[in-house]
């Protein structure tokens, strides 16, 4: 059976590593929405996005726009029959900010709870996010999912440190699916969690399939930070 990458996965992640729900800790005031957990002193937010933004109407209206325009524009040319476009410089930053607005529409959500949460947890905290891709197949190209977190994570500073986490299911290792985790802060000390995370994650996965992942780094520039790769052999696939 295929893992399913939900919230009660991501509970047993997170009770592996001593965190636990913020709900059990403290109670919210009314009405406010709080983050999920509490972890190795970080407030914590997880968000899923379990659909494709290729499958949003109003997405592929933007794109469809786009290409039109910079066809006309003379910016991109058709390379085969009309069929496939050549799409690089501003163009295909466009494109790119038009896939990636469920990641900036769950960041911007994500900064509110954790701000809010925040405020009425005594102690001083850190901030975080936890985001996972486990529908949006579109985001899957080499790294384009991790680039985007964290082009994105600069437009909200009330975010620590980003925890990405990329579940789209790729080319299988021994039948199963590869996966690939991301640290995302300008503070390289926030990656301690995210080794955690990581080895919460494939601790998980290999309590429920029987399957461990072997561990490749690899690291990149990205937006002046240092993002660390991480995840089974084909989850980093060569770009």
């Amino acid at each position: 059976m295929a893992l399913v990458y939900d919230e009660h996965f991501f509970d047993a992640v997170i009770g592996r590593i001593g965190g636990q729900r913020l709900t059990n800790c403290y109670k919210p005031p009314p009405d406010s929405k709080s983050a999920d957990y509490l972890v190795d002193g970080f407030v914590l937010e997880l968000k899923i996005l379990e659909l494709d933004p290729l499958d949003a109407i109003e997405h592929q209206k933007a794109i469809a726009a786009h290409f039109e325009k910079a066809t006309q524009l003379g910016f991109i040319k058709p390379v085969v029959e009309g069929k496939e476009y050549n799409l690089g410089g501003d163009g295909s930053q466009q494109f790119w900010r038009i896939l990636g607005k469920p990641i900036r529409r769950a960041l911007q959500s994500a900064e509110k709870q954790v701000i809010a949460s925040m405020k009425f947890i005594p102690g001083e905290w850190k901030s975080a996010v936890l985001l996972v891709n486990s529908g949006a197949i579109s985001l899957d190209d080499p790294y384009s999912f991790f680039r985007l977190v964290s082009a994105y994570h600069l437009q909200f500073p009330g975010i620590k440190a980003i925890y990405a986490f990329d579940a789209v299911p790729t080319p299988a290792v021994n039948g199963h699916p590869a996966v690939a985790n991301a640290t995302i802060s300008l503070d390289e000390a926030d990656d301690r969690l995210g080794r955690k995370i990581e080895v919460a994650i494939q601790d998980e996965i290999f309590a429920r399939t029987g399957f461990r992942g072997v561990e490749s780094p690899l690291d990149i520039k990205a937006e002046g930070k240092v993002v660390r790769f991480r995840g089974t052999s084909d989850g980093l696939r060569k770009a």
